[in-house]
């Protein structure tokens, strides 16, 4: 059983905090149909219900199981299993599971705490699309590689670049197609101030993001972690329109005077849809108020 237990621990990858996660696209690739059924196989448990164990797992419960692994205990399986209510559900989407649960499932406390603490690297968020804010659990591995790059602050917060591994980036953010990275603005401590600005904020920003203009940036979605609220965007290319302003040398896609004022119609395009748009859908019509706008 070591050389699954070592196996699963390769596929560990240290986010931007020096704590560990394990990519679920990495782990399936892993543990396939054949290294599933070794490890049932060598387990102890009646031979009669092992095949419907490897579909169970096979089916969804690859985290579990892996998890056990590591912990030196593949046996339990069958206790999470057992205690699934005859749910159609996964077992995987049961976990983050709390320490109380997990008492009941596994032979000891101490093993128990062993499994409470590692399951936090194989639940890491997928920061799919959505106008739902999410409440992140304090121990949540965010799946963020290298040093956050500083790009700015307010008075609210700070605004970092923060990089996903390659295969998050191109399956995790559902509608962005060869995401290299992301805009993180993370609100300061929360406060009465900060939660007001924080909520006006997201409202207009959900609403902006219903409208799919090709040049108003989406925001992906908002959660809230270790007390502060943080909104991911996609990143935008090539500056923003500040920097192009006052620069001496246009990039090559706005080389001539006829593509630049093309890329300035967008750009008048896209204000004009805050300050008036409608959403029929959602049977909404508002006006929109920059206050101050900048090219910054």
């Amino acid at each position: 059983m070591s050389e699954p237990r070592e196996a699963i621990m390769s596929l560990r990858i240290k986010n931007f905090e020096s704590r560990n996660f394990v990519l679920y696209e990495l782990l399936c690739g892993l543990m396939d149909h054949d290294l599933v059924t070794l490890v049932i196989g060598s387990c102890e448990i009646p031979v009669f219900r092992k095949q419907e164990i490897i579909q169970l797992v096979l089916y969804g419960a690859r985290k579990v199981l892996a998890i056990l692994i590591v912990l030196r205990q593949p046996s339990t399986i069958i206790r999470f299993i057992e205690r699934d209510q005859f749910q159609a559900s996964k077992l995987d989407s049961k976990l983050p599971l709390d320490l109380q649960a997990l008492q009941g499932y596994l032979p000891s406390h101490s093993i128990a705490l062993e499994f409470y603490d590692l399951q936090w690297e194989f639940t890491y968020p997928e920061f799919f699309l959505t106008v739902l804010h999410r409440s992140l659990d304090p121990n949540t591995v965010l799946p963020f590689v290298g040093d956050p790059k500083y790009l700015g602050e307010g008075g609210f917060g700070t605004v970092t670049e923060v990089l996903l591994p390659q295969p998050l980036q191109e399956h995790m953010i559902r509608d962005q197609p060869k995401l290299a990275g992301l805009v993180r603005k993370e609100f300061k401590s929360a406060g009465d101030q900060v939660d007001s600005g924080y909520e006006r904020e997201q409202n207009n920003l959900h609403i902006l993001s219903r409208l799919k203009h090709p040049n108003i940036v989406r925001l992906i979605n908002s959660y809230k972690f270790r007390g502060k609220i943080n909104f991911l965007f996609p990143q935008a290319q090539g500056g923003n329109l500040h920097e192009l302003l006052r620069t001496e040398h246009r990039p090559p896609q706005l080389q001539t005077d006829s593509s630049f004022l093309l890329a300035l119609c967008h750009l008048s395009s896209a204000i004009a849809t805050v300050h008036s748009f409608t959403i029929e859908e959602l049977d909404l019509s508002m006006i929109g108020c920059h206050h101050d706008l900048k090219p910054y």
